[in-house]
Parts: C-alpha cells; sequence; structure tokens
C-alpha cells in the first residue's frame, strides 16, 4: 500500500523534471483510514496514512523547486471494489454498511473515485497540491 505509491512518485517525478518545464499532476490513491484509524486494520490505517503524508511532504518539495508538479491525494470510503467484495460478500451487504456509516446512505463506485481524480489530473486543479480530496459520502464528516 505504502511502497507502490512510493516507487511511482520516485520514478514519475524524475521524468517530469527531465520534461520541465512541463510540470505535470501525480494523484496518489490512499483511503479514508488515512485519516481516521479503524479496528482490526492497523497496518492498514498506517501505510495510507503514510500515502497521504508522503504526497504532502513530496509536495513541499517539488513546490520548492519550483517545477509545476503538483501531487495530490484521494481518500476513497466504501467503495464497491473488488477488495470490497470480498469483505461484504454482496453488493447488497455492501449497500446497508454504507447506508449505515455515511451521512449520503450510499455505496460509492469507482466512477466515483475517478471523476475526482480526473480533477486533480486536469489543470481545473492547478493551484491545488498537497491536497487530500476525500470521496465518502460524508463518512469522515462524523
Amino acid at each position: 500500500n505504502f511502497h507502490g505509491p512510493y516507487l511511482g512518485i520516485k520514478h514519475a517525478v524524475r521524468v517530469m523534471r527531465a520534461n520541465a518545464p512541463s510540470g505535470g499532476s501525480i494523484v496518489n490513491l490512499s483511503s479514508i483510514a488515512g485519516h481516521v484509524g479503524l479496528r482490526n486494520y492497523v497496518a492498514y490505517c498506517a501505510s495510507k496514512g503514510g500515502v497521504k503524508n508522503m504526497t504532502k511532504a513530496t509536495a513541499l518539495e517539488c513546490g520548492a523547486q519550483r517545477d509545476g508538479i503538483r501531487i495530490n491525494n484521494v481518500h476513497p470510503g466504501v467503495i464497491w471494489t473488488a477488495m470490497n467484495e470480498v469483505q461484504f460478500n454482496d453488493e447488497a451487504t455492501a449497500h446497508e454498511v454504507a447506508r449505515s456509516m455515511s451521512p449520503l446512505g450510499v455505496l460509492g463506485y469507482p466512477e466515483d473515485i475517478a471523476n475526482g481524480v480526473l480533477f486533480l489530473a486536469s489543470d481545473e486543479s492547478s493551484y491545488m497540491t498537497g491536497a487530500s480530496l476525500t470521496i465518502d459520502g460524508g463518512l469522515t464528516a462524523r
């Protein structure tokens, strides 16, 4: 959960700087577990919190270099993915869990996260770096 984003940043920044001054955007995926603790998920929470803080630290480093590289982070909530299919067994159960946990009361889908990633990767977010975009139906608003 941590090593992949670390290597992605390490190698992407090197290539982006070699192609300067074009800059660019890196978007890491973390989890709401990077913001809050979840019982029985200590290692997962630690790795996702690490991705969040690595994103922030690297954004500061790239910003200080004035190389135009922006690095942001997305924190999904309960999303219908293969991982959650294993955890909840079926989509109906995942819907019930999402309904009980989040203020919007709905299950998220990969497209919900893709829209946030698209925004952060685009010029529409050109003034954002080191940011964490939480897409969780309001789950962490409590």
